[in-house]
């Protein structure tokens, strides 16, 4: 599977390549640059962090659904929120789960498996 991942804490990016080694990564560590990935080449999945520098995640989802970058995504947040969509009143059809980190390697499955099996709408 070809992987975006927008993500700025080494720790993170570290479990990602941990967890993920058997896939193809592509790592970006700021919204801007996950954009222009997207402009670029086809990936199966985006990761995408909330709180990063330049631009940030929710900028980076408002631009991709401005620009019809629909490829599923998995939004990853390290807030507190029990509802991290309606805490950031993000809702576009493309975004396919949350996760909360820290996550588990069974969270980080399940969120990866919830987002590829939904069928296109």
């Amino acid at each position: 599977m070809h992987i975006l991942i927008a993500e700025d804490d080494e720790r993170m990016i570290e479990s990602y390549e941990t967890l993920l080694g058997e896939h193809d990564l592509i790592i970006v560590s700021d919204g801007e640059d996950a954009l222009g990935q997207l402009e670029q080449k086809k990936f199966d999945l985006v990761i995408m962090d909330i709180v990063m520098p330049n631009m940030n995640g929710l900028e980076a989802l408002a631009l991709m659904s401005a620009r019809g970058l629909d490829t599923p995504t998995i939004v990853a947040t390290s807030t507190a929120y029990t509802n991290p969509q309606e805490h950031y009143d993000i809702s576009y059809e493309f975004i396919k789960a949350f996760l909360q980190k820290p996550f588990t390697t069974d969270d980080l499955r399940n969120a990866i498996q919830k987002a590829v099996d939904q069928p296109e709408e």
